[in-house]
């Protein structure tokens, strides 16, 4: 390691730690960084310059991810390891931020869980924490950190949706669209309100992409049915969301072409239309294997 890098994960007060980096640099936090998609994310924005702050439950996690960054760009890198599911962990994130001087230009709202399985056959507390985790913790922090952008005149926030937050629900996973189609409507309204302050919004709606959460999740359930071309790649998925966000002023985004088609036909009523075949056929199964799958595992998801 370069002596202009400086120390490697010298520890602050408190679960914070950072590596000294391109202090001159914008910062982006960035929630769920342990792995997939928030890993992906970190990865584009060090490349692109800039500091990065990780935060996730999983501690160990989080400094390997800061070890790859810090080696492959030189970064400053700050950990946080706080879980959002809890009613205090936003607030505790801007305050770690707030203590060390941290000006957050960059906001990627990207923890996420799915609960399989009927509304009434999990318990009311895991349904609880899952609405804290996706809806609350995401809105909270927009709040906390929006104001520092809006008077700064620069921010960019990426709230992870889902393509499934886009279409029509399904008879399971029951709370999971729901949240995901809040996200997107949270961003329009906020877009719109941000209009001429610098701040930009994107509701970024992935569909299935692989990644270790899949393993850990036991999602394989889901997925195994669905042909290769369903599935999008990781890195890629978080290109488009940063190119988006910098380069475009659209407010929705959904990743990959089929993934497209598939909205375009749902929104147009195409999918009833004898023909289309292919694509009405992806989407029934998506919605068949959302239904069918297991009803007592809670699991993490990516899209």
């Amino acid at each position: 390691m370069s002596k202009g890098i400086g120390k490697l994960l010298s520890k602050k007060k408190g679960k914070l730690y950072a590596i000294d980096g391109n202090k001159g640099a914008r910062t982006v936090l960035i929630t769920g960084a342990s792995g997939g998609l928030g890993a992906s994310f970190a990865d584009v924005f060090a490349k692109n310059g800039f500091n990065i702050v990780l935060t996730a439950r999983r501690k160990d996690k989080l400094r390997e991810q800061a070890d790859k960054i810090e080696k492959k760009y030189g970064v400053r890198t700050t950990l946080i390891s706080v879980d959002l599911a809890d009613p205090a962990g936003p607030q505790k994130i801007f305050d770690e931020c707030e203590e060390q001087g941290i000006e957050v230009d960059g906001l990627i709202n990207n923890a996420g869980l799915a609960i399989p399985g009927f509304y009434q056959e999990t318990e009311w507390e895991k349904h609880r924490d899952f609405l804290q985790l996706m809806i609350t913790a995401p809105s909270q922090l927009s709040y906390l950190f929006e104001p520092g952008m809006v008077k700064r005149g620069y921010g960019r926030i990426i709230n992870v949706s889902s393509f499934v937050g886009t279409i029509t629900p399904t008879g399971s996973y029951t709370l999971y669209g729901a949240a995901k189609s809040y996200l997107i409507k949270f961003s329009q309204a906020h877009a719109e309100e941000l209009k001429g302050t610098g701040v930009k919004v994107l509701a970024l709606c992935p569909g299935f992409f692989k990644s270790e959460l899949h393993d850990e999740a036991d999602k394989r359930q889901i997925t195994s049915q669905l042909p290769a071309r369903m599935f999008l790649d990781v890195d890629k998925v978080a290109e488009e969301g940063y190119d988006k966000i910098m380069n475009s002023d659209e407010v929705v985004y959904v990743n990959g072409r089929i993934y497209q088609l598939m909205g375009n036909m749902e929104r147009s009523n195409f999918s009833k239309i004898r023909g289309k075949g292919q694509l009405r056929s992806y989407a029934d199964r998506i919605r068949t294997n959302l239904t069918s799958d297991g009803r007592n595992k809670q699991s993490g998801t990516n899209g």
